[in-house]
């Protein structure tokens, strides 16, 4: 079970170098990693996970479970339940950093205002005795200020506050109005712009944002809070190296400024630079020790390169910094009750989370944050109808949200709603090719969500019954057709796929399409189009590792080893480290017998990994190969240390002991495969060639009966073996000659047969059959013994000694080479030689 989970995972592991954001291949590893009892490779992947699909209930599931078994969530709640006493000469800057900050916590980008800027940002709403009093009731307070703003319609502060009242229930146009008054009266008015920017991204409307800082700039040129909103804006919109660049150069002229050193920090960390993350974000909480935000990106960053220990510090200084203070501010605020439902939730306590999001959302029913827990809450207690009522509510609210709609489609299949979720899809679709963004599609949703080991058969080809409906009446519709190709593609129907999606590539040109059909040619073992696919494709992205990997597997089926090489050395430039390349191509090189180069390859495989389970047993095969034997034992050692009944492991290494004559050693190793697996065909004929070496015949008639009942034709090879040992050699050689008509390179057999030739004075038969053995296997110990006495018989001294001094270079204390050339010294006089070679 655990080979067939690690086979799997390297699999995984092989596929995530080529899609690292594909969620469904996460999740697969993460679940193997989980099942090995290995919970921080676990985490790291469903952190991973939660990275791309931030809301997703079943994946934040799965990390509370990784945690409980790392032992990491114990005390925790307590957080919630203590109560504080808060400094009064601070609390109104406090009240209003958790307004600002903490009410909103999923806008993790616009909560790096620290808590100096909020006080001096908002000296103007200071009349206002408790801000939190006025939200938890918002009708009061909305009538409060429309009065003041009936007397005053020009007072900037009470537009400022309405708006965001509005834009707390979800009232984007009235807020954007109110606001728009604000800025008619300051154009650079920080907290509005703020607003205005997070009101226009949750509607994504990218462009908006950039028109009233403009204004702003233009108006005020030296205003730092427009300039750095601008490039906020910005960064939040494309996340690319020129924000990087704008953000460094602003750094160079203000290099503490707190707020910009965040946002470089995320923009390093989206582009997975973690190490330059972390460095900003150290710097930053050098200057405010407490600054949640930066606390809180720092934890992520730290989840993502593995430092899980630091990771968890962080949310223990988040919990107890922030969290606490507003359940002691407000235990039964908007805020609180949500932030402790969503708490309760990452503790798996869904009924107490339960409790208070219905609570929350009694208070303020289209809270996109509330909406937002409910949903992954329903979703974990089966409660499928009121997650998809928690998602339709806030499609509605934000109608463009690709992962929104790709969430109520994976319901609505659930729900075996197949209609309503292909609509969805199209929908999603349509998003994807207006934001071109259809290379994302192949990836990250549709059929990866269809997961085939997930959903059953028949529940699939409810969904197939119902695409070919849509298609009966829509011929044309080039979304949904394109679903069914990848769905056949998932299910392995690949020629249905190819079909499909060759309609589809008729009109589009997709190149993650195109690189799907490719796959199903070369399943279908149909390389010629395969190759056509994966060549049209790297014309278009020369750099595309999928593509260059499966075409260097072609070029490797038809022979091409130039070619396929160049491939691989392709993918490792782009990623040096690739250790599915790597290993490829090592293996491409030992069947070239480029050996040097092949343990090149196998050697920065392990410096990356020492524990590379595949490097090691290739390495092993290699040094086999040229006759490392004490190397070889080094690597089989160490498997054994990794996995102590490694079956590969036990009988490489019960060969080896067996040609240096290290019989007690090799018996033991095979026994214990025996004990594992007693009909293991391998073992039985290695044990049975043992006994034949040591006489046992007792125990050799047990294994060749044995051998005899599973079928194996290794009972002609012992069999002989023993006749040549009882100097029966025409029965032996009947045998052996069976065995070749079978196998015609077997090494037992030719070995065994060369030796029954020597015997009978068939020297030359001898060496065509020793010379055949070792052109294969150029360092097999028994087949070099046999050369060495054949050659010395027909007077080939000179070739004698070569295989002498061969024996000699795998083995300096080899008796039998050792005793050899000291009769070849004899013959030829050389006494010199002679007694060195005695003592």
């Amino acid at each position: 079970m655990d080979n067939n989970l690690s086979l799997l995972k390297a699999v995984c592991d092989h596929l995530l170098k080529i899609y690292p954001d594909c969620v469904e291949l996460l999740k697969v590893r993460g679940k193997i990693y989980y099942k090995l009892d290995q919970y921080e490779e676990a985490l790291s992947d469903f952190i991973k996970m939660l990275d791309i699909t931030p809301n997703d209930p079943i994946i934040s599931k799965w990390c509370r479970e990784a945690n409980q078994k790392l032992g990491r969530h114990e005390g925790t709640s307590t957080y919630f339940d203590e109560s504080l006493e808060i400094d009064q000469n601070n609390k109104s800057a406090l009240n209003l950093y958790n307004l600002h900050v903490k009410i909103h916590y999923e806008e993790s980008n616009m909560n790096s205002l620290n808590q100096c800027e909020i006080n001096q940002h908002y000296q103007e709403l200071a009349y206002l005795e408790d801000i939190y009093h006025i939200i938890s009731q918002y009708a009061e307070s909305l009538l409060y200020l429309n009065s003041l703003l009936e007397k005053d319609p020009k007072n900037a502060s009470a537009l400022r506050l309405r708006g965001e009242f509005y834009r707390i229930i979800n009232k984007y146009d009235q807020s954007l109005s109110d606001f728009a008054e604000v800025l008619k009266i300051k154009s650079s008015d920080i907290f509005t712009l703020k607003r205005c920017i997070t009101i226009y991204h949750t509607l994504s409307q990218y462009e908006e944002p950039s028109k009233i800082l403009k204004k702003a700039i233009k108006d005020n040129p030296l205003s730092f809070d427009a300039f750095y909103l601008n490039i906020y804006s910005d960064c939040i919109k494309i996340n690319d190296k020129e924000s990087l660049a704008n953000l460094t150069k602003f750094l160079n002229i203000e290099p503490n400024c707190v707020y910009i050193r965040i946002l470089r920090g995320r923009t390093y960390y989206i582009l997975g630079l973690y190490y330059e993350s972390l460095e900003d974000l150290n710097k930053v909480l050098e200057i405010e020790p407490n600054n949640a935000a930066a606390l809180k990106l720092r934890k992520e960053v730290y989840c993502s390169i593995g430092v899980y220990e630091e990771s968890h510090d962080e949310i223990k200084n988040i919990n107890s910094n922030d969290l606490r203070k507003t359940m002691a501010i407000e235990p039964n605020g908007l805020t609180a009750l949500i932030s402790r439902a969503d708490f309760y939730f990452m503790q798996g306590l869904y009924k107490e989370s339960l409790v208070d999001i219905n609570k929350a959302l009694e208070i303020e029913p289209n809270n996109i944050s509330a909406l937002h827990v409910s949903y992954k809450v329903n979703l974990s207690l089966g409660n499928y109808e009121k997650s998809l009522i928690n998602v339709s509510n806030l499609i509605k609210i934000k109608p463009d949200d690709m992962s929104l709609l790709n969430s109520r489609a994976e319901l609505y299949f659930e729900l075996g709603i197949y209609e309503e979720g292909v609509t969805d899809y199209n929908n999603l679709f349509k998003l994807l090719k207006t934001n071109n963004e259809l290379e994302y599609v192949n990836d990250e949703t549709i059929t990866f969500h269809l997961d085939i080991n997930d959903i059953d058969n028949d529940k699939l080809l409810k969904f197939i019954e119902k695409i070919d409906k849509i298609l009966e009446d829509d011929p044309s519709n080039l979304s949904v057709l394109r679903v069914r190709g990848e769905i056949y593609y998932r299910m392995r129907k690949y020629e249905e796929s190819i079909a499909d999606l060759s309609k589809y590539l008729e009109i589009e040109h997709d190149l993650s399409v195109l690189k799907i059909r490719g796959i199903c040619y070369y399943e279908l073992g149909n390389y010629e189009k395969s190759l056509s696919d994966f060549n049209k494709l790297l014309e278009i992205d020369l750099k595309n590792s999928c593509a260059l990997s499966y075409r260097g597997e072609i070029y490797h089926i038809l022979g091409k080893y130039d070619e396929s090489i160049a491939d691989l050395n392709e993918i490792l430039e782009i990623s040096p480290d690739d250790s599915q390349a790597l290993i490829f191509r090592s293996k491409i090189y030992y069947e070239l017998k480029d050996y040097k180069q092949s343990l090149e390859d196998l050697n920065r495989l392990l410096e990356i990994n020492s524990n590379d389970v595949y490097a090691l047993k290739y390495r092993i095969i290699l040094y086999n190969q040229i006759g490392k034997y004490q190397e070889s034992l080094e690597d089989l050692n160490k498997l054994l240390e990794i996995d102590k009944n490694n079956i590969f492991a036990l009988n490489n290494r019960g060969e080896i002991y067996q040609m240096l004559d290290k019989y007690e050693e090799s018996l033991a190793d095979f026994n214990k495969i025996l004990e594992i697996n007693p009909n293991d065909e391998l073992a039985l004929k290695n044990r049975g060639m043992l006994y034949c070496l040591e006489n046992k015949g007792e125990e050799l008639l047990t294994d060749l009966k044995k051998l005899s009942d599973i079928g194996s034709y290794y009972v002609l090879a012992i069999r002989g073996a023993a006749y040549v040992r009882m100097g029966e050699y025409e029965k032996s050689l009947n045998d052996f000659n069976e065995l070749l008509e079978i196998d015609p390179v077997n090494l037992l057999a030719l070995r065994g047969r060369g030796e029954v030739y020597y015997f009978l004075g068939n020297y030359e038969e001898a060496l065509a059959d020793l010379n055949k053995l070792l052109e294969m296997y150029p360092y097999d110990i028994p087949a070099l013994r046999t050369r060495v006495v054949t050659y010395s018989k027909i007077g080939k001294h000179k070739e004698s000694q070569v295989d002498i001094d061969q024996l000699l270079e795998i083995d300096p204390n080899n008796t039998f080479a050792l005793c050899i050339r000291i009769i070849n010294s004899i013959t030829e006089y050389e006494l010199e030689e002679l007694f060195s070679d005695l003592n």
